[in-house]
């Protein structure tokens, strides 16, 4: 059995032909077309939080909610301004 296995590795190591000269990579600087600048990506639009329109600027959307209450019944009427609110709710009153 070892005069086998010896035999078997000595008629492997002689087949090998040698190591191959690994292949010279072509010149970087003669196949390489010139690189051009990346664009900068364009910001993302910002919005205002209840409305969904475009605001002017991103500081702009962090300005505080205001919330003011107007009373419906007839001695308060015209009530001017609620067509210029960003959201408006109308609630039962007594």
């Amino acid at each position: 059995m070892r005069p086998l296995a010896l035999l078997l590795v000595v008629a492997i190591s002689g087949c090998a032909t040698g190591i191959a000269p690994s292949p010279t990579p072509p010149d970087a600087s003669a196949s390489a077309p010139p690189t051009q600048t990346p664009e900068p990506t364009p910001t993302p639009p910002v919005y205002w939080p209840l409305r969904g329109t475009l605001a002017p600027s991103a500081d702009a959307i962090h300005k505080r909610p205001v919330l003011v209450r107007i009373p419906n019944d007839t001695a308060a009427r015209p009530q001017s301004g609620l067509s210029k609110a960003d959201m408006v709710w109308e609630l039962l009153a007594e």
